[in-house]
């Protein structure tokens, strides 16, 4: 008989999972990425936030060291075509999981754009861009100045080669220019020149996909094959193939009020046999941040009458407020220049005590962001 879990088992396991129920320590950061296999990076201030959520007293400058230094972390395109931070040693799991989807997700992107550049053009450029990135790291504009390609549509098609060449496993980002808190212009660098010792040929593309499968369920399990199709934008199809592949090494359950049938691993299924019998965990996260991403069905998180709130147009995913596991508002936080302001938006009232835990962590945010005179507004949708 399947084990048939509440939601409330369901939400902490995951929070447990993504260290928001006891932040890890510092020296655990590789760990932590790896853990919940990866960070989104759009945004200088998203994948800070993620980790400050996650991490006791975060220190900033180890992200930056273990990206630009020590080279353990990478950034890079890859779930869904987005921007990640990941383990540098993970980095051929997810290049050859996901390079061939990306691929053809691309082709089919130039061909809706009418994009008429042919295959042997782009190589052209692409062969010209890699030769121009070896042994340095260049911005696109320093590219497209080296290659006499100045008019507007020509750095738009340089950028789009650059996104080519990640989505292949050649080019990462390297260091950006602009403040921590801001990317005012990302630097590329060639993979092989940036992580030398990276045999992205080690794994082939059927084991990575297995292998990124089970990170995925130990790291957001409970879940379905349709939650993975979901995370890495592969096809329901080939997930479910692949799923048949492995799910001998874990555990089916039950999720009450949900459809389906959903899996995790058999240690996550150990750990949540620790779950206290009370928890409080109310967590800021930043836009995009990985639990929001992590499952197709939002019924799980948030109330779907408020799902428009945090799904918003262009594909963007705003700043949420969440109490043990459930959506209930989001935020944002702009720097300006004489009174720089964060803004909550409540989908409902809340009680006194989750006011009180809200306000905390405004307070301490605004230390890490290392801001003054912030102006703090907090409405409430409903009464």
């Amino acid at each position: 008989m399947r084990d048939k879990l509440s939601l409330d088992d369901t939400n902490w396991l995951c929070l447990s999972r993504h260290y928001l129920t006891k932040k890890a320590k510092n020296a655990d950061l590789l760990k932590v990425v790896h853990d919940i296999c990866g960070l989104n990076a759009q945004g200088a201030l998203t994948v800070n936030l993620s980790l400050w959520n996650r991490i006791e007293n975060f220190d900033r400058n180890r992200l930056e060291e273990a990206l630009y230094e020590k080279k353990t972390l990478v950034k890079t395109w890859c779930m869904r075509g987005t921007v990640h931070v990941i383990p540098s040693e993970d980095f051929p799991v997810y290049a050859q999981a996901l390079k061939e989807r990306l691929r053809i997700k691309w082709e089919n992107f130039l061909k809706r754009r009418g994009i008429s550049i042919s295959k042997r053009k782009r190589k052209e450029i692409k062969d010209e861009i890699l030769n121009l990135l070896s042994g340095k790291t260049l911005t696109r504009n320093e590219i497209c100045r080296a290659l006499g390609l100045e008019a507007r549509e020509e750095k738009i098609l340089v950028s789009r080669l650059l996104r080519e060449l990640s989505y292949e496993g050649l080019v990462c980002h390297a260091k950006p220019l602009g403040p921590w808190y801001h990317f005012r212009e990302y630097r590329f660098a060639r993979v092989d020149n940036w992580l030398p010792k990276l045999d992205i040929d080690a794994v082939n593309p059927q084991d990575a996909k297995r292998k990124l499968l089970l990170w995925y369920f130990s790291s957001y399990g409970p879940a379905s094959p349709q939650d993975f199709a979901y995370w890495t934008d592969l096809p329901v199809k080939e997930v479910k193939m692949i799923f048949d592949l492995v799910k001998d090494s874990l555990v089916q359950v039950e999720i009450e009020g949900l459809k389906g049938d959903f899996w995790l691993s058999e240690e996550s299924l150990r750990i949540l046999e620790n779950k206290p019998l009370s928890y409080f965990s109310v967590c800021l996260l930043p836009p995009f941040d990985p639990l929001i991403m992590g499952h197709k069905e939002k019924s799980r998180i948030m109330d779907l009458a408020y799902k428009k709130e945090v799904f918003l147009p262009l594909a963007d995913v705003a700043a949420t407020v969440m109490v043990n596991g459930f959506v209930v508002g989001t935020w944002k936080f702009r720097r300006r220049m004489k009174n720089p302001i964060i803004e909550v938006r409540l989908f409902r009232r809340l009680e006194e005590k989750v006011m009180d835990a809200i306000n905390l962590e405004i307070e301490q945010i605004i230390g890490f962001l290392e801001v003054e005179n912030v102006e703090v507004k907090i409405d409430v949708l409903h009464s």
